[in-house]
């Protein structure tokens, strides 16, 4: 015990206080903000997305000006974002879609910054021919979501921090261990209320997220394959996720009754098959 007492004072006497880790994690965070924010006007200097004959022409940069073009044709998914300060002040991130067949990273996707809703619609409207004219059939995520992911979100970190607290002899791991499980809880279960699959005889749309939301819209006849995928819970739920795959990327719709799920991907297929228009 002595042996042991000594040591804890020592190493006491080694660590610095408490004032030097706030001040070094205050200079961090303000080193972060600055980066961030240098990074920003660099990249989205001067700023300009415009509409002409054949699509759209983005510009922006302050060293290194950068120019890349859009065809409407070309344009996969449409997808806009925002969090609570950006609901504040009325701006979502916009994020285009494209396909590309030079197999290049940098210029499947355009991302404007700082958007408002009447700019969003406007960017949608020119890209999809009827979409002003959809009526979407509604559908959400089965609560067994919730229940999934709480396993292990929610009831292993209880478990942890119980075993800490008995381990240790500690009353305060009482705190994280009932406060976790409990944010994780709300959190997931505002999620997956929250979510919701859009679709229309020619779009498909997704709206998901609890503090940050995210918009998803694609055109239905620009899927190129449907998978249909069941967890071994899935399979003794009857349930399924499924994944639409796009040239401009994925989106995953999860834990569907698995009777919906497969009328979906039939359905996606069927207009995929029958449409004449194209993709790219």
């Amino acid at each position: 015990e002595d042996f042991w007492d000594e040591l804890v004072e020592e190493g006491q006497s080694l660590n610095p206080g408490i004032g030097m880790f706030t001040s070094l994690a205050i200079v961090l965070i303000f080193l972060a903000f600055v980066i961030t924010l240098l990074r920003t006007i660099t990249r989205h200097y001067n700023l300009r997305f415009y509409e002409d004959r054949d699509g759209f022409t983005l510009k922006a940069g302050l060293f290194n000006q950068r120019e890349t073009a859009l065809r409407k044709e070309k344009i996969q998914v449409v997808r806009w974002k925002d969090n609570p300060l950006r609901r504040a002040l009325g701006i979502f991130v916009l994020q285009i879609r494209q396909a590309t067949s030079g197999g290049s990273r940098h210029s499947d996707q355009v991302t404007i910054p700082g958007c408002q809703i009447e700019q969003v619609n406007d960017v949608v409207f020119s890209s999809f021919s009827g979409i002003d004219r959809v009526d979407y059939q509604e559908h959400g995520i089965d609560s067994a979501y919730l229940w999934w992911y709480f396993r292990y979100l929610g009831i292993v970190p209880l478990l942890v921090f119980a075993g800490l607290g008995i381990g240790h002899e500690e009353p305060r791991f009482i705190i994280p261990a009932v406060l976790v499980p409990t944010v994780v809880f709300f959190y997931l279960r505002a999620y997956y209320r929250r979510y919701r699959l859009k679709v229309d005889t020619e779009y498909l749309r997704t709206d998901s997220g609890v503090i940050g939301r995210t918009y998803h819209l694609m055109p239905i006849y620009k899927v190129q394959s449907v998978v249909v995928q069941q967890s071994f819970y899935q399979r003794r739920k009857h349930l399924a996720d499924v994944i639409l795959y796009t040239a401009g990327g994925s989106e995953r719709i999860p834990f569907l009754p698995v009777a919906k799920a497969h009328a979906l991907r039939d359905y996606v297929l069927y207009r995929v098959e029958t449409s004449t228009e194209s993709w790219m």
